[in-house]
């Protein structure tokens, strides 16, 4: 199994990074070498070909050798073929016909597929097309990317999937039918009700399991609604948790309590009613309003059509009511969807609108004078170049590789341009697009350069600035020999011309749909609340009892340091942004670096930041242990309110790690409940293991363990 496993993720592996590896190694057997790079571009991208073709190797001698073995250990006896097994459908159950249909999100696998191989194609085309160096890095990097999602995207859609042409619906279960003889012998024949309650009691949340049953074996409709009408009959009801009373400290009151009372969380104390105008989102079934941020952490009930507290919704709505989580709608999604999707746009439109910019004043702008010239505005000028030194703009070689040299314009030169109406000067640190000059660059002994002298006269597109001490100063964008003027076609492309309507479009759009649902749910929460005032937590009523002895879990997540640590996570994403690509535009690049670098930073920022948001419950700050159970405290209110603060001993069947990927200590309540211990630290979790290991033999039932 451990052989089979390796072997099949070694699979996985080559089918999705090996055209990936290719893809990059044909791109760096085009791409010249970056000079005083301590190996040639040809060199790398031979050392991964090989590296890929060793995967292909090992893979296919793999499958020799083992197909070699297996066929020396049946060679005495002759092989079954799948036409001779005689296997029919069992007739005591009434079969029906599964039609189904290709799923929804297979077509969406495909289709990107699909995409990325074009995508492929046309990236192919415009490099073969392409002359200006600074785009190729971009194609280039954009034809891995396209071939990684692809092989992801291929792999998905070529697994193989069991898929059963006949259902019947039992008493003791659900069969299955394949026609294929190798399912019927490796895919599960009969699922027994027994399983589907299991399988519900252990699951996280209470998810129907016949939802995700019928969407994994890709059953028709017709026989999704009888088995979803037979579910009712075989299902289990889990009783609601009966941890709702706060447990007396021991000594106090009438003593012990009998055995058959439960012990519950401690709930935070309910302060006085609020008026309805207060700001916040209150739950509808107990009324507690969460103001600012945590009012995200509520759910929205799809049926009832108001927000829930996750208390309410598992004991109230009775987990989704039937559905499962898939009748809840999380307002911290849509919230963290609106903020991603407004700044991958925003990260984008600077490189747009450059772009459209300086081609549009190239095209479309007549020459300003220089006495005329306003800072802050992109303009064109024409005029003559008046340098101290001969070559007033030139450049130098750059070897790359094997396959030759390249020309690249200085950003260090700066030089005066004047007119009849005055000067300014010219810098050339961000140019974009540089034509040649009227003047052979007699030092560069590999390429055929033509460089810009004392007295020649140019036009140039540039951003307007003045300096400190009242110098007019032009950043050189766009800039070529004034005759060559004429002979240049350069204009807006069609796609920046769209896209810089498009984006400020696609901005407001989004953030007017995001405010408008959650607005609107807010709005039929809050009517849903019947005039009754909401109920404010009592931070200030609670303290941690001091007579406990309170063991460190960390500093916990209150929802200010979880806002505090988002917005060290969102500024250090600008500052990287800062750092590099940088706030300007970059040589020969302009802001299109911004953007690629940009697209990382804002998936990944808005990543962690969404996890601290909204991911899940805090973490307690400090634990205790008493004859009651395992105590946890929480700093945050809303915590103490949604979490359990207590494990009791008497209520505990059993702590284990799960298997698999991913393994984990959870905690199994005798309801069937699981928790999820990753809040404690591992000191602290073996605390827990060891006083449940002393005290919980004697508080359980010992036919529940």
């Amino acid at each position: 199994m451990i052989r089979k496993s390796y072997r099949m993720l070694g699979i996985g592996l080559l089918a999705i990074f090996g055209p990936t590896l290719l893809s990059l190694a044909a791109v760096l057997f085009v791409f010249p070498t970056v000079p005083g790079s301590l190996m040639d571009n040809e060199t790398i991208a031979l050392a991964i070909s090989v590296l890929v073709l060793a995967g292909v190797v090992w893979l296919a001698v793999s499958v020799l050798v083992r197909g070699s073995l297996h066929r020396q250990k049946v060679s005495g006896s002759r092989p079954v073929p799948p036409e001779s097994f005689t296997d029919v459908p069992n007739p005591q159950w009434s079969w029906r016909s599964n039609k189904a249909v290709f799923p929804k999100r297979m077509v969406t696998v495909v289709a990107v597929a699909v995409v990325a191989t074009a995508l492929d194609l046309v990236l192919v085309f415009l490099i073969a097309s392409s002359s200006f160096p600074a785009s190729l890095g971009m194609l280039g990097a954009g034809i891995v990317l396209a071939t990684l999602f692809g092989s992801i995207a291929a792999l998905v859609a070529a697994l193989p999937w069991s898929v059963p042409s006949e259902v019947a619906v039992a008493d003791d279960g659900i069969h299955f039918w394949y026609d294929s003889p190798y399912d019927r012998r490796t895919a599960r024949e009969v699922l027994s009700w027994t399983d589907l309650n299991v399988l519900r009691s252990s699951t996280p949340g209470g998810a129907d399991p016949i939802t995700r049953l019928v969407r994994f074996l890709r059953i028709d409709s017709e026989n999704a609604q009888i088995i979803a009408s037979e579910w009712p009959l075989h299902r289990a009801v889990r009783p609601s948790s009966p941890r709702t009373q706060t447990p007396p400290r021991k000594g106090e009151g009438s003593g012990t309590p009998s055995p058959e009372r439960t012990f519950p969380h401690v709930t935070t104390p309910i302060a006085t009613e609020t008026s309805r105008s207060q700001r916040g989102v209150a739950c509808v079934r107990c009324r507690v309003r969460y103001p600012g941020l945590e009012g995200f952490r509520l759910l929205w009930c799809k049926v009832d059509h108001f927000y829930v507290c996750r208390n309410c919704w598992r004991e109230g709505c009775q987990e989704g009511h039937g559905r499962g989580i898939k009748a809840t709608s999380k307002p911290s999604r849509i919230l963290g969807a609106v903020v991603l999707g407004v700044a991958f746009l925003a990260i984008w439109y600077p490189a747009v609108s450059y772009d459209y910019n300086l081609t549009n004043a190239w095209r479309n702008t007549n020459p300003t004078p220089i006495a005329d010239l306003t800072p802050g505005e992109i303009a064109k000028v024409d005029g003559t170049i008046l340098s101290s030194s001969l070559v007033a703009w030139g450049g130098h070689e750059v070897y790359y590789s094997k396959t030759g040299w390249s020309w690249t314009w200085n950003t260090t030169d700066n030089f005066e341009l004047g007119d009849a109406t005055g000067t300014l000067l010219v810098a050339t640190g961000a140019w974009y697009l540089i034509y040649n000059g009227p003047h052979m660059a007699w030092w560069a002994p590999h390429t055929t350069m033509w460089v810009y002298e004392r007295g020649d006269r140019v036009q140039i597109v540039g951003s307007v600035s003045r300096l400190g001490n009242g110098t007019l100063h032009l950043d050189a964008q766009i800039a070529s020999q004034a005759a060559a003027v004429p002979l240049i076609t350069l204009e807006p492309s069609v796609m920046s011309a769209a896209l810089l309507l498009l984006i400020p479009s696609l901005i407001g759009a989004i953030s007017v749909a995001g405010a408008v649902v959650l607005l609107a749910r807010r709005v039929r929460s809050r009517r849903a609340l019947h005039g009754q005032p909401m109920l404010a937590l009592d931070a200030s009523a609670e303290s941690r009892d001091p007579n406990r002895s309170w063991i460190p879990n960390g500093r916990g997540t209150t929802p200010r340091k979880r806002g505090v640590g988002a917005m060290g996570v969102v500024l250090g994403g600008v500052a990287l942004l800062a750092v590099y690509p940088g706030l300007g535009p970059r040589a020969d690049s302009g802001y299109w670096g911004l953007g690629f670098i940009g697209t990382i930073v804002v998936l990944s920022a808005g990543l962690f930041s969404y996890m601290l948001l909204f991911g899940g419950v805090g973490r307690p700050s400090y634990v205790a242990i008493d004859d009651v159970g395992f105590r946890m405290w929480f700093e945050s209110p809303y915590d103490r309110h949604l979490s359990d603060t207590v494990f009791p001993w008497a209520e505990i069947q059993d702590i284990h790690m799960t298997s698999g990927k991913g393994a984990h200590w959870v905690l199994r309540w005798t309801t069937g409940e699981v928790v999820n211990l990753y809040m404690l630290r591992r000191s602290n979790l073996n605390l827990l293991l060891q006083e449940w290991a002393r005290r919980g033999s004697r508080n359980t039932d010992p036919q529940r363990t």
